[in-house]
């Protein structure tokens, strides 16, 4: 891990230097170095273009909270009511426009623009977007500059802590469900979903960089090849972390009538769990060791235990009905897990080619 060590507080610095920019521009041309700097930090991404769009978010949320406090002071002036009158429309408007990023930033100008003492709105608003301005202006002119520096190496430390992750929630539950523990598997449920959002977010800025590609060579200092194989590895890792989630909730639903599943269906189930953690322990292996390439397809699911149970499902009461396809459903999970977890091996493998060729 300490090669990425460099990489995984580069962030840090970034935004550092971002509100020391950001203050010390506001301070020669603005009068408002706070949502100069809290802008700044904001736009402070991997990727330059991420936090152009980023930014430009900020502008137009800022520039729509603005407008329509202003025209509200103009005619009805400052007061509590007014405050309140524009954060509904403000927050109304962002939700029927479906600009989810917008609202925050939007309510806090409305804010802004009430309790700043401003006698002229109008110069109010003016600084508050000049402002907003100088913090994307700062954060795109670091992101730029230290892209160049090392940072690519924070996708490989994110596939790498998430691969981790995903294997330590793996772990725990296998636990749970030999614990019978519901409570503890309703919980992991919503940790594989932050997981699989935090993944998402990942991907969202490999995409910029895809974009950003497209006007210079590199781009947070990635090629487009490497972006490209990198994009595989994580769409194929958030696949694996879903249907581990699937797994977690389904096991969770036949925890309390596990005595009602047949036994030889059980202990199958149980194979799967060991599979599992060994194909995690593959993943774990192939990213850790630089050299290790090799890796085999094991086919080891029994393709006869779906269509046993789908013939059982055929013929027994509503309550068993519904027991058997909760562990029709798990055992489907499993072996798609499984193939998930294949793809997300030889697509590491790939892409660890690709670095081998180009080094």
């Amino acid at each position: 891990m300490k090669k990425y060590n460099v990489s995984k507080h580069i962030h840090t610095l970034k935004c550092a230097a971002a509100v020391i920019l950001s203050i010390t521009l506001s301070s020669l041309i603005s009068e408002d170095s706070l949502s100069a700097s809290f802008v700044a930090i904001l736009c402070v991404k991997p990727a330059f273009y991420t936090g152009l769009v980023v930014g430009m978010e900020q502008f137009i949320a800022s520039f729509l909270g603005g407008l329509i406090t202003s025209l509200l002071i103009l005619f009805f002036g400052k007061s509590v009511i007014v405050a309140g009158i524009a954060i509904i429309i403000v927050i109304s408007l962002c939700k029927v426009m479906k600009w989810e990023n917008y609202f925050i930033v939007a309510s806090f100008t409305v804010l802004y623009m009430i309790l700043m003492p401003y006698n002229n709105t109008i110069i109010g608003m003016e600084v508050r977007m000049a402002s907003v301005f100088l913090g994307i202006l700062s954060a795109s002119l670091i992101n730029f500059l230290l892209s160049f520096f090392r940072y690519k190496r924070f996708f490989d430390y994110k596939i790498n802590f998430y691969s981790s992750l995903m294997f330590e929630k793996f772990k725990q539950v296998q636990q749970a469900n030999k614990n019978v523990d519901i409570e503890l598997m309703s919980k992991l449920y919503i940790d594989f979903e932050n997981i699989y959002l935090e993944i998402g977010n990942l991907s969202v800025e490999l995409n910029h960089i895809e974009k950003e590609l497209r006007f210079r060579k590199q781009a947070g200092g990635m090629n487009y090849p490497k972006v490209w194989y990198m994009c595989r590895v994580t769409e194929n890792l958030k696949m694996c972390v879903r249907y581990l989630q699937d797994i977690s909730f389904v096991s969770k639903n036949l925890a309390p009538v596990h005595t009602q599943i047949p036994q030889n269906w059980k202990d199958e189930v149980d194979s799967y769990w060991i599979l599992a953690e060994d194909r995690y322990k593959n993943v774990l292996d192939i990213i850790s060791n630089p050299e290790n390439e090799i890796y085999e397809i094991k086919n080891t699911y029994n393709s006869e235990l779906i269509k046993q149970i789908s013939e059982k499902i055929q013929s027994c009461d509503e309550g068993t009905k519904n027991i058997y396809a909760q562990v029709l459903a798990i055992v489907s999970d499993f072996q798609q897990l499984d193939m998930a977890l294949n793809n997300f091996i030889f697509s590491i493998i790939k892409y660890k080619t690709h670095l081998k060729e180009i080094s």
